[in-house]
C-alpha cells in the first residue's frame, strides 16, 4: 500500500533527522516566492519543525488534508475535566497536536479541558494539561493540544510514530 498519510519518505527533518515529514501549508508571501524557485515548506510530524526543501518537478501529491499534522487511528481510553464538563471517552485518532474523541459527555466548542490518556503500552497515563475543543458533531469532538508535559510529549511522539509507521506499512 502506498503511504496513506502522505509522508515524504525520502526527506528527513532538518532538526531530528527522522523520515516522517510531509508538505506544510503555505503561510506567508515568502512561501509563494520560494515556490517559484521549486522550494517548498515541509513539517516534521514528530518534532513539529517547519523547514524548506527544494523539490524538482513540484510539490509531492497530497490529499486535500486541512490539518498540518495528520492523525492516525488508535483506541485510547481517556478521562477529561474542564470548567463545565467532566467525563470519560475514547480517543479514536490522534496526532502530536490534537485528537478526535468520542464521549457521552459533550463539551461545548471552545471549552478548555485537561485529559488523561490511558493505553496498555504507556504507564503512567499520558497527561495533556490543556486542550481546547475545536469542533464537534454528535458524540465526537476534535481537540487541539495546547499544553503537554515535557515527558508526556515525548511519550506521545513515540506512540504517534509507532502507530503511524504501522499504518504506513499496512
Amino acid at each position: 500500500m502506498s503511504m496513506r498519510y502522505n509522508t515524504v519518505q525520502t526527506s528527513r527533518c532538518k532538526r531530528c533527522a527522522m523520515q516522517f515529514v510531509r508538505p506544510s501549508h503555505e503561510q506567508k508571501a515568502f512561501d509563494s516566492l520560494l515556490r517559484r524557485l521549486s522550494v517548498y515548506p515541509f513539517r516534521c510530524q514528530l518534532c513539529r519543525y517547519r523547514f524548506y526543501l527544494m523539490q524538482q518537478g513540484g510539490m509531492p501529491e497530497t490529499t486535500t488534508e486541512r490539518r498540518e499534522y495528520l492523525r492516525v487511528p488508535v483506541m485510547f481510553s481517556v478521562t477529561f475535566s474542564g470548567e463545565k464538563c467532566d467525563g470519560e471517552g475514547t480517543v479514536s485518532n490522534f496526532s502530536i497536536q490534537g485528537c478526535t474523541m468520542e464521549s457521552t459527555s459533550r463539551p461545548e466548542s471552545g471549552s478548555r479541558l485537561s485529559l488523561t490518556l490511558r493505553t496498555q503500552e504507556y504507564r503512567p497515563p499520558v497527561t495533556i494539561d490543556l486542550a481546547v475543543v475545536r469542533s464537534g458533531l454528535g458524540k465526537r469532538f476534535g481537540l487541539e493540544f495546547l499544553k503537554v508535559r515535557a515527558g508526556d510529549e515525548e511519550r506521545l511522539r513515540r506512540a504517534y510514530y509507532k502507530q503511524a509507521s504501522a499504518e504506513s506499512a499496512a
